[in-house]
């Protein structure tokens, strides 16, 4: 079987193994074990073969938003007061470092408030990985959006660690921004309508430069629209109508012009809508020349 590093993208070959056969398991464990056992082993084999499996000191934590019902957004294992390390990164956000998940904390405690629990305790390090797992597949499972890196699907990884594909026009649906902080529903674009389209603004696709078809289609665009005294805003000021999309979106983005009623258009579509005027224009004035 092949497994990607999420980190390194680099890959490896295992071999498939129980993890109750290396080491015997407590009976919670087991069962929470065999509930998941392939997926656990998928994540887990690469990892755990070097902890401790003797002392009993060891707990998995849950954070969660004080919603109704609660929602949780971290599972991780520990000891002492490991579970504090949210408190500390939420601190670290508010002093200023730069971090995802950090800033996805701290946004989550100011909205709701947050708070934590002990899911299991006295467990070995080996069982405490095994149960860390398992609970997040869990959670996964019943529709719980984990704001967790390591150890998680790829489909499932918050969505600033995926690998975006610049080259297609598409909004990076957010799970965790989605159950937490703001949902408009399922991500989709707009038909294109020309009196939006006459104040609009092009949202900034920072890879341009890689690819002169995006160059040509915005060129192709913007000479369009000043052609048809269009109003092309420079920042999504308040008069804008529609945001046209080049590249990809995220769903915080996407959030905050739906929240503001702006229509978001596709560039493939807005050229789409362009060219059709032009060939109707083009008909109606054969049809009227003598």
């Amino acid at each position: 079987m092949m497994i990607v590093n999420v980190w390194t993208k680099e890959a490896f070959d295992f071999e498939m193994v129980d993890l109750s056969e290396e080491h015997e398991l407590r009976e919670d464990v087991l069962v929470l074990y065999n509930k998941h056992k392939g997926d656990c082993e998928r994540f887990l084999v690469s990892r755990i073969f070097d902890t401790d499996t003797r002392v009993r000191r060891f707990y998995v934590y849950a954070w969660f938003a004080k919603m109704t019902p609660k929602s949780y957004f971290y599972v991780g294992k520990g000891t002492g007061k490991r579970y504090d390390h949210i408190l500390a990164d939420i601190k670290k956000y508010k002093d200023g470092k730069n971090n995802f998940r950090f800033e996805r904390y701290s946004k989550i405690q100011d909205k709701w408030g947050i708070d934590c629990e002990i899911l299991l305790d006295k467990l070995t390090e080996y069982e405490a990985l095994i149960c860390e797992e398992c609970i997040k597949l869990e959670f996964l499972a019943n529709g719980e959006a984990l704001l967790n890196v390591e150890g998680m699907p790829m489909e499932y990884l918050p969505i600033n660690y995926q690998e975006n594909d610049y080259y297609h026009n598409i909004i990076y649906d957010d799970p965790v921004f989605r159950r937490f902080l703001g949902d408009c529903g399922e991500p989709y674009f707009d038909e294109v309508e020309h009196e939006c389209l006459m104040r609009t603004y092009i949202y900034p696709y920072f890879v341009a430069l890689l690819d002169p078809k995006i160059s040509s289609d915005k060129e192709f665009i913007t000479k369009w629209l000043a052609a048809n005294n269009a109003k092309l805003y420079k920042t999504p000021a308040k008069g804008v109508r529609s945001v046209i999309i080049q590249g990809s979106m995220e769903y915080e983005r996407y959030y905050d012009y739906r929240s503001k009623g702006k229509k978001l258009y596709r560039a493939e579509d807005v050229i789409e809508f362009i060219r059709e005027r032009k060939v109707g224009s083009h008909a109606e004035k054969q049809n009227n020349d003598p």
